[in-house]
């Protein structure tokens, strides 16, 4: 009663789905997985090459220095990932979200670096980005080492239950 006009703006969007052609319904879903098809995830792979390849382009040392542990994390997530596949929605945040934003900041601090090395607010942005990535190496190590605590903790009990029959036999 209370949305009475959206309830009516459904129940015709119903009505009409209802009443389709199987041909464009089909036709649709066929669209929608091209779609899909085309917007094609970045892996941990590609990150790892794009952020190398970044590095050999930017010559600060404690920058290059920062941008090495990060491919060094990654490749520990990239074998989480294929080792441990229920990790994944665990993992996802990284690439979707996180190594996107950091492959943009330097390529804006490339291009900056390139024809405003000497400007002030360039000198911040730097100490900043220093600061950034060295949080993003805290980040994915707290990353990778607690998408495997499930799998430690299992572990750790699979061990103390032999244990115990062990000892209960007598062994």
């Amino acid at each position: 009663r209370k949305y009475e006009d959206m309830y009516h703006k459904v129940l015709d969007l119903l009505l009409k789905f209802a009443y389709l052609d199987k041909k464009e319904f089909v036709k649709k879903e066929v669209v929608k997985e091209e779609v899909k098809e085309e917007v094609k995830q970045s892996t941990i792979a590609d990150f790892i090459e794009t952020i190398n390849q970044k590095n050999i382009e930017i010559e600060h040392e404690e920058i290059s220095n920062g941008l090495y542990q990060i491919c060094a994390y990654l490749k520990q997530i990239e074998l989480i990932e294929k080792n441990f596949p229920k990790s994944q929605d665990k993992l996802m945040k990284v690439s979707q979200y996180y190594l996107p934003i950091l492959v943009g900041i330097l390529e804006d601090y490339k291009k900056m670096s390139v024809s405003v090395q000497s400007h002030e607010e360039f000198k911040a942005a730097e100490d900043k980005l220093i600061k950034t990535i060295i949080l993003i190496n805290e980040a994915l190590k707290t990353i990778c080492t607690t998408v495997c605590q499930e799998e430690f903790m299992a572990m750790n009990a699979n061990m103390s239950t032999l244990e115990m029959l062990l000892r209960k036999d007598g062994l």
